[in-house]
């Protein structure tokens, strides 16, 4: 996949996060993405790989709808349990001493539940993550956005690419603080919104310095 479709694909996902679905009209996907129509024609083929067609006039990417669905069951039963005065507590209720004290924390807690993780991460798990990390969960989202956007392949000093691997925790800590859209760190988006990408900047995959693009005009 280019660069340019890469950065087209995790605006893509992007607004199917937020918003559910996307529309399959090339000049609304243009608008998403801030994209020229003869700019997307180029990169249409590559990007659209990545998503099916409901055959209403949206499409999404599967991976991306399973996301958005544990997400929104989790918070279902959030509310149900704060409906019910909070989680019930599990039979063993190992937080819980006898005496009905709380417990000191375990300290090999945080360590293991990374390490429970398979070989790469979910969204939740990519945001869970990132401040065990010293990083934001905006900035573990971006990260895994722009992973998944390359098939988890990572660039390598000899020009080449590798698999990232299950070593993902190490490299998203190395990776994530390097990202960069319209020249501000993913640590300093404000009020949770997502970067835009019309200024013409595009980010690497591989965690390197944005490089110039095709400047896109405003609100195309």
């Amino acid at each position: 996949m280019s660069l340019a479709a890469k950065g087209a694909y995790v605006d893509l996902l992007g607004h199917q996060f937020e918003t559910g679905r996307l529309p399959t009209d090339n000049l609304q996907v243009c608008r998403i993405i801030g994209a020229l129509p003869e700019e997307w024609e180029a990169i249409k083929s590559e990007v659209l790989t990545k998503f099916e067609d409901q055959g209403d006039g949206t499409m999404v990417n599967l991976r991306m709808e399973d996301e958005r669905n544990e997400r929104e069951a989790n918070r279902l039963r959030s509310i149900e349990n704060g409906k019910k005065g909070g989680r019930p507590p599990s039979k063993e209720n190992p937080g819980v001493n006898l005496d009905g004290t709380q417990k000191e924390p375990n300290p090999e807690a945080s360590t293991t539940t990374t390490a429970s993780y398979s070989k790469y991460p979910t969204l939740a798990q990519a945001r869970e993550v990132a401040p065990t990390l010293g990083l934001t969960p905006d900035q573990g989202e971006l990260y895994w956005h722009t992973r998944e956007a390359s098939d988890w392949m990572k660039s390598t000093a000899s020009g080449g690419t590798t698999p990232v691997g299950k070593n993902w925790q190490s490299d998203m800590k190395v990776t994530a603080p390097k990202l960069q859209i319209n020249g501000q760190q993913t640590g300093h988006r404000r009020n949770g919104a997502r970067p835009s990408r019309n200024d013409g900047t595009a980010m690497q995959a591989g965690g390197a310095e944005p490089t110039p693009g095709v400047p896109r005009p405003p609100g195309v």
